[in-house]
C-alpha cells in the first residue's frame, strides 16, 4: 500500500514538473512571438510612434494592439463584403 502511494506521489509531482515545463515554454513562445511582432509592427509602419499635439513625438504600443488586430480583420471583411472578385477562367493545354 505505501509502495502505491510512493508511484501515485511520483506520479503528481511528475505531472505538475511537466505541466510547469510546458507553461514555461508557452510563455517564451509568446514572448519571442510579441518581440518579432512588435519589432515587425514598429518597422513597418509609423503608428507606434504618433506626434501629439504639443508636437512631441510619443512612443504607444496602444496601436499595436487596436489597429493591429483589428485592421487584418477589416480589411478582410472588406474584401469579401464589399468586393466582387471574378475567377478568371483558365484554360490548360
Amino acid at each position: 500500500m505505501e509502495k502505491l502511494l510512493s508511484i501515485k506521489k511520483k506520479n503528481l509531482i511528475y505531472k505538475i514538473y511537466v505541466s510547469l515545463l510546458m507553461s514555461i515554454k508557452l510563455l517564451i513562445n509568446f514572448l519571442i512571438w510579441f518581440i518579432i511582432y512588435s519589432h515587425a509592427f514598429t518597422s513597418l509602419s509609423n503608428t507606434t510612434y504618433r506626434t501629439d499635439s504639443t508636437g512631441k513625438v510619443v512612443y504607444s504600443l496602444i496601436p499595436m494592439f487596436t489597429e493591429g488586430f483589428i485592421g487584418p480583420i477589416r480589411t478582410l471583411y472588406l474584401l469579401l463584403h464589399l468586393c466582387s472578385f471574378k475567377m478568371p477562367n483558365l484554360k490548360i493545354t
